[in-house]
């Protein structure tokens, strides 16, 4: 399995992989340019330290491969690590070794990719850092300090952009002759950033409720929901009021992993906390005393909230009965929306307040 970082990542994002893989997935990974060698990863420097362009580096990419294994292949590509990943499968195909799939995720299109003029050369180390978190989600990585890590991701973001700007999508579509499947991101407790997608999804969210007559809407104070609200509600004089209580899971170091990893940690984390982060059982207390405050003040009115899955979850506990350890294995079936009644007189909140309260988010 060859793992490909984003950008500003590096081979260490993947750090935490190999105790969730199968046995039989040997992971590989690539150091892109911009990296020192040595144990302390300085950046490196001077003349000679990128190829000519993203091509080129694919194909030698692709040359390593095949040096290192004759095994059957599986591309898994994070965020610019798909536009490289895309690369080094057509340069397999072509070397007639192709992989087998290539997984993409938190990725743009290589036309997307191809069409980006960034002027990296100009920009500063804040600016590269700020560009680089809207491009990918940061997956965690052990970089020392919090400076150290800015000094570094600002490094490896201006290597790495400065690739993508050498890259030429075309002329024609280069279609690979196996699957290539695009996944999500279980973003946790990151801040993340809606979509040109979800943007249109948050405007059809206010399409439909904002004249339905909501007293409130309450909303996680996680960026890509507060943005939802902002845009599904523009020009409305509807309060909106950000509370972490409606943050979703913290998934600790597993924040930023694909979907498909989580899915396989859930079913231990309902009540043991995902290692630097929360429980599910926790989510439930949390959402549990914000429907105390809810009923206590908004009684007999309307309100909606926008929320995330574990959330969801948390109300089908509390007000419909399901059990937490049924839907943390079911799928997750997306609809418009849900209508939940708070009923008079529920039980109040947990004897200890702050049971359940999210403290502080990580930033990776």
């Amino acid at each position: 399995m060859l793992l490909l970082p984003g950008v500003g990542g590096d081979v260490g994002d993947f750090s935490l992989w190999p105790r969730h893989l199968a046995p039989t997935l040997r992971p590989l990974t690539a150091r892109y340019p911009g990296r020192g060698t040595g144990p302390g990863e300085e950046p490196a420097a001077g003349p000679g330290t990128a190829p000519a362009d993203l091509a080129g580096f694919a194909a030698d990419l692709a040359d390593a491969v095949l040096l290192h294994t004759t095994e059957p292949l599986l591309i898994l590509g994070h965020s610019m690590g798909a536009l490289v990943g895309y690369e080094v499968a057509w340069h397999l195909q072509q070397r007639r070794r192709p992989a087998f799939a290539l997984h993409a995720f938190a990725a743009f299109s290589p036309p997307e990719y191809a069409s980006f003029d960034l002027n990296s050369g100009t920009m500063t180390d804040r600016s590269l850092t700020a560009l680089t978190e809207n491009l990918a989600i940061l997956l965690p990585g052990g970089t020392g300090t919090p400076e150290r890590a800015a000094m570094l991701r600002a490094v490896r973001a201006r290597a790495d952009l400065a690739l993508i700007d050498t890259y030429a999508y075309g002329p024609r579509p280069r279609p690979l002759a196996y699957p290539i499947t695009v996944r999500g991101v279980a973003t946790g407790w990151l801040p993340g950033k809606l979509s040109e997608q979800g943007g249109h999804f948050a405007a059809e969210l206010g399409a439909r409720r904002r004249d339905t007559g909501p007293a409130a809407v309450f909303v996680s104070d996680l960026h890509r929901a507060v943005e939802t609200a902002q845009i599904a509600f523009a020009g409305t004089s509807i309060p909106i009021h950000q509370d972490p209580r409606r943050r979703e899971c913290n998934y600790g170091e597993l924040n930023g992993c694909p979907v498909t990893v989580l899915a396989a940690e859930r079913a231990r984390h309902i009540d043991v906390p995902f290692p630097g982060g929360q429980s599910y059982r926790e989510v439930i207390e949390a959402t549990n005393d914000f429907l105390h405050d809810l009923g206590t003040e908004w009684q007999g009115r309307r309100v909606l909230v926008i929320a995330h899955s574990a959330n969801k979850w948390a109300l089908d506990c509390l007000l419909t009965g399901a059990s937490i350890e049924d839907l943390v294995d079911a799928p997750f079936n997306w609809q418009e929306g849900w209508h939940y009644t708070l009923p008079t007189g529920r039980p109040g909140r947990a004897p200890d307040p702050t049971v359940g309260q999210p403290g502080v988010p990580s930033r990776s």
